[in-house]
């Protein structure tokens, strides 16, 4: 078998090709958050949908009050009371007012609102049948939103491939939108390979492992995006595991599968790759996870990953988080990439003369505002050592070591 070996920058535009965007789904905007919009949504009224008091006062014609002053006040009889969700249907007339909240449909025959803490009352209570002043300069459609005046139909209200939010469901609901079509949730199979792997509540005999793997893929895998898949591990039997790609490529959209990629005795995942479909890559540039592949059987993606808990994240990270993304119609796919100050030495891998290191760690603040990274030890194999992992630091291959106080580069899984 060729082994095929390519930069992560390399790999991604492999997998990127042959992947195929997602169709659509129509849901709820009640269960939207997260999801991505397949096509742009226009307004199907105008907002406001009526002229609407902006505040508490009094609605009036401005024909009324051409000429008022302090010293030259005008009165008013009040003819109205409404409160947010009432309509006044009299007619308003000259002298007239009708008293009401902010938010309000304004009464039709008026076109001008007047506050109240700027009114006195002349006669009455303040209610119906009351009388009030007013002597400040008016103008017609004062504090009043005018219907359409932010959102007119046929506005668009959100585009094709927004990241659908708290604030864009608000806006659907305003416009009465209460389902969209968005991109479906890519289905992510994750397979596990090993003679030696009992699930997380079986007893563990000695010499297995639990699998954890599938655990933790599952939950970056729905982190990413997608709908994770899981199946029950296979030993290292090439028939069996022939059987179980060939059942997940059906029933999914892409194949994740962890162990059996390092070229061992018992690994067969890259010569039943070769030879279900086409396989493009078996190793790429990074450490940890360099024994790593891809291939395509009948157009569904298949990745195979270490078995090792830290090299399988890394990989995912790096590459099948993106393809995930891609797939499901995001448009920012990868991490943001920033510098950051070294907080701790950072000691090379035996194979890190040749290979760029991909680490998990801990981004952070001083007091002062400077962004520092706290990298992992190379011990850790459970990525438990930091309080808070939310990036991966990259240190260039051909560096021995790197001291605290320098500067490298990582990609954050938060928003800087």
């Amino acid at each position: 078998m060729k082994h095929t070996s390519l930069s992560v920058t390399e790999a991604l535009k492999e997998i990127l090709l042959r992947l195929e965007l997602m169709s659509s789904e129509k849901i709820d905007i009640s269960e939207a958050f997260g999801r991505v919009l397949f096509n742009r949504v226009l307004a199907p009224e105008d907002f406001p949908h009526f002229d609407s008091a902006l505040m508490d006062g009094f609605a009036i014609r401005s024909t009324d009050a051409k000429h008022i002053s302090k010293s030259n006040p005008a009165t008013f009889g009040i003819v109205g009371h409404i409160g947010a969700g009432m309509v006044f249907e009299g007619t308003v007339r000259e002298g007239q007012a009708v008293r009401l909240m902010t938010g309000c449909a304004v009464p039709d025959d008026t076109d001008t609102i007047i506050k109240l803490e700027d009114t006195a009352i002349k006669e009455g209570r303040g209610g119906i049948g009351s009388t009030i002043s007013y002597g400040y300069p008016i103008q017609a459609n004062q504090h009043i939103a005018k219907k359409g005046s932010k959102v007119k139909t046929g506005d668009m209200i959100a585009e094709e491939g927004s990241i659908i939010d708290s604030f864009i469901i608000g806006a659907l609901a305003t416009m009465g939108v209460d389902r969209v079509a968005v991109f479906k949730k890519p289905k992510l199979a994750i397979l596990s390979l090993g003679s030696e792997l009992v699930d997380a509540h079986e007893p563990r005999a000695q010499g297995k492992i639990r699998n954890s793997n599938l655990y933790s893929l599952m939950a970056m895998a729905r982190a990413a995006g997608a709908k994770p898949l899981a199946y029950p591990p296979v030993d290292d039997d090439e028939g069996a595991i022939k059987e179980l790609i060939s059942k997940a490529c059906q029933e999914a959209d892409m194949v994740v599968i962890t162990g059996g990629s390092a070229g061992g005795d018992f690994d067969f995942t890259d010569y039943v790759l070769q030879d279900m479909g086409e396989l493009i890559y078996t190793d790429i540039e990074m450490s940890p996870a360099r024994t790593q592949g891809f291939a395509c059987i009948n157009k569904t993606p298949v990745f195979s990953l270490p078995g090792q808990p830290t090299a399988a994240q890394t990989a995912f990270e790096l590459l099948i988080r993106p393809a995930i993304r891609h797939a499901g119609g995001f448009g920012n796919i990868y991490r943001k990439k920033v510098s950051a100050i070294l907080d701790n030495d950072v000691k090379a891998s035996r194979n890190h003369a040749y290979l760029p290191l991909y680490k998990f760690a801990e981004l952070y603040h001083n007091r002062n505002g400077v962004r520092y990274v706290k990298v992992a030890p190379n011990k850790s194999s459970l990525n438990l050592a930091l309080d808070n992992i939310n990036c991966i630091a990259i240190i260039p291959a051909g560096e021995e070591s790197r001291r605290a106080g320098s500067q490298i580069e990582v990609l954050s899984f938060e928003l800087l």
